[in-house]
């Protein structure tokens, strides 16, 4: 926070130049936040930027993002009294910076949280951030060695199929997720972390092809298997990605996997690969709790018609 700058004062120009010079943002929004309208300024700066491709990263001080993102409590109360003083079209700015900061994913920091680890937290995940600008600056997809002096591993895929996976409980964003096909036709499942995932999103569209280097390759070990691939793509934060405008027809438009009857009735309990299955809906049975690889598990059977007198 400036504590120079005085209560309703615009913003001087050289505050507004080190706003565009910046390479990365955190905005803390507290309770209080809304009343100050060079605060609102500087906000809508900043997400002038970010469409520079800038990055901004929130964080909500003992708030609800909904209260910034919908402008209630105190925020709706601040901007009230702020079309008072100030253009109605000023006013509407703000309004539409602090809706759309509201909708950008951040930290939650409430009240019974212990300061240093939640600052330990933002610290190793800026510290990501810093190394994508970095090897930005310093035009890392160019070079043929990572910043470990190891080889890059380079590939051209098109991108299928892109989803947020998100925590059931909190739906708090767990990693950016995609199906991947090489030019050989293989199916591959891409990871990206949450803390990279604002910065990889923007530049990642579903039925685009890319070139992608220095990335990390490893077993698949998780729940449940997306393809039949037992390796999958983790992104870094030095991972590089260039879209491809040639015509390239050695890579599938589209790709599946497709199983035999037999395949899928021996997946029925086998949470290892998961398949997508098309019939004609039978029954639905009551959910039921069975021992599936030595834990409790609920389940509810399902009956599906897949084809004449064969049955899953």
């Amino acid at each position: 926070m400036d504590e120079k700058l005085p209560t309703g004062e615009e913003i001087p120009a050289e505050l507004l130049e080190g706003i565009e010079s910046s390479r990365i943002f955190i905005i803390a929004f507290s309770e209080n936040y809304a009343s100050f309208a060079w605060c609102l300024d500087e906000l809508v700066k900043i997400l002038e930027c970010k469409k520079n491709g800038q990055i901004v990263l929130p964080i909500f001080y003992e708030i609800d993002l909904s209260v910034v993102h919908s402008q209630k409590g105190k925020y709706g109360e601040a901007l009230k009294k702020h079309e008072q003083n100030f253009n109605m079209n000023k006013v509407q700015r703000w309004r539409v910076a602090l809706a759309e900061a509201g909708n950008t994913r951040g930290w939650h920091y409430k009240k019974d949280y212990h300061q240093y680890p939640f600052i330990e937290e933002i610290f190793e995940e800026i510290s990501e951030f810093v190394d994508i600008t970095k090897s930005n600056q310093h035009g890392a997809d160019s070079s043929e060695a990572d910043i470990n002096g190891e080889r890059q591993m380079e590939c051209e895929i098109r991108v299928l199929r892109i989803w947020d996976a998100v925590n059931t409980v909190n739906d708090n964003l767990i990693s950016l997720d995609m199906i991947l096909v090489d030019e050989e036709g293989k199916l591959l499942h891409a990871s990206i972390k949450k803390n990279l995932a604002q910065h990889f999103r923007p530049l990642l569209n579903e039925g685009c092809m890319y070139v992608i280097k220095n990335f990390i390759v490893e077993e698949y070990t998780g729940k449940y298997r997306h393809v039949h691939n037992p390796q999958k793509i983790l992104f870094k934060s030095t991972t590089s990605v260039s879209k491809i405008n040639r015509l390239c027809h050695s890579i599938p438009q589209y790709q599946f996997e497709l199983a035999d009857y037999e395949t899928i009735v021996s997946r029925c309990h086998d949470t290892t690969y998961l398949t997508d299955v098309i019939g004609i809906l039978e029954s639905i049975g009551i959910i039921e709790e069975i021992n599936l690889n030595d834990r409790l598990t609920k389940i509810r059977k399902i009956r599906l018609l897949l084809e004449e007198n064969r049955y899953v």
